[in-house]
């Protein structure tokens, strides 16, 4: 279930000797030794502190981007004259190479600081996607113009799919595994909300206004925006006490 069930450490890290890691203890010793050194963070706890509103933040923003962007490409695309078959392709062609985002942006994660390689990652794709609009609106003749589309939207797929395996990383960063489920669990509400609310976002913008131009430009901002917060996170310097009245909040060991 862990890695520490094979003597090994999370993320490749090389057990020092005479650790529990280095295979001096048997499965469940070295579990329970390897959990002791972590931060055993609780709920109540976690959610006092600024990097837990700052990781809230981000799974607010970036599904709410994510899912406008994704369910108005297509009407978008159709309304500058493309095909209904080149609309999907490019849907298509967004989630083939987000398959390949995860796994090249989560090799990067493991050689660089998290926090600024996911600034990097929402920064670039609220460019790249801008450039996608403008590419779009511009209507390039030609293969040359058809190519350049594709390529933005690859590029935008490589980078949308890299986000999956940053953010839970970093929760897991922040707050360790002991009680990572009970408190990653508290971004589901925002995050689904979040994602329910883009579309709806973008399409009452589209009937009242007549155009995506205001609710892209949108999503570009709040892409620039979360990846200035992305690049500001900082782990929280220590457990803090459980607030008074709200003790039981952490999720021990079975």
């Amino acid at each position: 279930h862990r890695p520490e069930d094979m003597g090994l450490l999370p993320d490749g890290a090389t057990p020092l000797p005479g650790s529990p890691e280095s295979g001096d203890f048997s499965g469940r010793d070295r579990r329970v030794a390897s959990f002791a050194e972590e931060p055993a963070w609780g709920r109540a706890q976690a959610s006092h502190t600024g990097a837990f509103r700052a990781l809230i933040l981000l799974s607010s923003l970036i599904p709410f981007v994510q899912a406008g962007v994704n369910f108005h490409i297509y009407p978008f695309l159709t309304d500058q004259g493309f095909g209904e078959m080149i609309a999907v392709t490019v849907l298509s062609t967004f989630a083939v190479f987000g398959m390949v985002g995860s796994a090249v942006w989560g090799m990067l994660s493991e050689r660089f600081r998290l926090q600024s390689l996911l600034a990097v990652n929402l920064i670039g794709n609220g460019l790249i996607f801008l450039l996608l609009y403008w590419a779009v609106q511009f209507k390039f003749d030609g293969l040359s113009g058809m190519a350049i589309v594709f390529a933005l939207a690859s590029l935008h797929g490589i980078f949308h799919g890299g986000r999956n395996p940053m953010i839970p990383t970093l929760w897991a960063n922040f707050f360790g595994r002991n009680s990572l489920g009970s408190i990653y669990s508290l971004s589901g509400p925002f995050y689904f909300t979040a994602n329910a609310v883009g579309p709806f976002f973008g399409g009452l913008c589209y009937d009242l206004l007549g155009s995506y131009a205001f609710p892209f430009h949108l999503f570009v901002v709040l892409f620039l925006l979360s990846g200035i917060v992305a690049h500001r996170l900082k782990p929280p310097a220590a457990i803090p006490p459980v607030p008074a009245g709200r003790e039981g909040g952490h999720s021990g060991m079975p």
